[in-house]
């Protein structure tokens, strides 16, 4: 399906006069519900409270408001350019796109979504699209754009990633979990093929004596240093003396079910997805599931 079949004129608007996304939204639910005030109320609301969990922003300055509705089978995708970009957040908004859906139109929705991120994501062709003078011009633009009907691993996993290789002390992969608040890390190795993977687990059992772990009561130990053997040795010690042989991975063109089931049936948080040359081309998080299709 071409993405351009599910953008309609009277929903782009290319140059307007808007400094806020909420500008921006009730400008698109307005026409989208032809000024009828009991919709242009219900679908105002319902933006705003899913907005208030936490908007979604890409760093390209794409926002996306967006809410779900249980009782309507409607799939609504509304553009707004702004004349001039504005700050949100820290963030620099160029481009505003609000998608009003249903549940059944979920993959639709993140398939499309997918699709603007890579737009965004390439400067020349997305400055292209942003300098569009009619909602014509932009539907055009986008005519050699295809949406995939089924969802599949590529489109909800991590792509942007920190990892780590043998030689990597615990002390810099602790600093890595810890500036990127993350809890996993593939090990590469000096041709960036993926040999092995550590987790936060693994750095905290590093720190847990060995005679501990095969103790029954663990009672006796509250009077020891938390961790102390991790602190006194983590320059030394090496990633390669606690990370693990992958034994589970899945491929970008694994479906979303089955990486759910893989997930829960292996208790991971984590699975990295590698691509025909053994290469991590993201990681699957389980938080993944939760920001991009629960509440995505």
């Amino acid at each position: 399906m071409k993405l351009s079949s599910l953008l309609r004129p009277e929903y782009i608007r290319v140059k307007e006069k808007v400094s806020s996304t909420e500008e921006a939204v009730s400008l698109l639910v307005n026409k989208f519900t032809k000024g009828k005030t009991a919709e242009q109320e219900e679908f105002l609301k319902a933006i705003k409270e899913r907005e208030a969990l936490g908007g979604t922003v890409l760093p390209s300055g794409v926002a996306i408001p967006h809410a779900r509705f249980q009782h309507r089978d409607d799939f609504f995708l509304g553009v707004c350019i702004p004349e001039t970009p504005f700050m949100s957040n820290g963030t620099e908004i160029r481009i505003v796109l609000l998608f009003i859906l249903s549940p059944i139109s979920s993959n639709v929705y993140l398939q499309t979504l997918a699709q603007f991120a890579q737009i965004s994501s390439d400067s020349e062709r997305f400055e292209t699209l942003l300098n569009c003078n009619s909602s014509s011009e932009f539907i055009n633009s986008l005519s050699d754009v295809y949406i995939k009907k089924e969802l599949t691993t590529e489109d909800i996993m991590t792509t942007e990633f920190p990892s780590v290789n043998e030689n990597t002390t615990l002390k810099e992969l602790a600093d890595i979990f810890y500036q990127h608040n993350i809890m996993y890390a593939p090990v590469l190795d000096s041709l960036g093929n993926f040999i092995a993977e550590v987790t936060l687990t693994d750095l905290i059992k590093a720190g847990v004596p060995e005679y501990a772990m095969q103790m029954e009561s663990l009672k006796f130990l509250s009077v020891l240093a938390p961790l102390e053997q991790l602190l006194e040795n983590e320059d030394n010690i090496k990633v390669s003396q606690i990370m693990k042989k992958p034994t589970l991975f899945l491929n970008p063109d694994s479906s979303i079910i089955e990486a759910a089931v893989e997930l829960t049936k292996h208790h991971r948080k984590h699975i990295p997805v590698l691509d025909k040359n053994n290469k991590v081309a993201g990681i699957l998080n389980a938080t993944d599931f939760l920001n991009k299709i629960i509440r995505g």
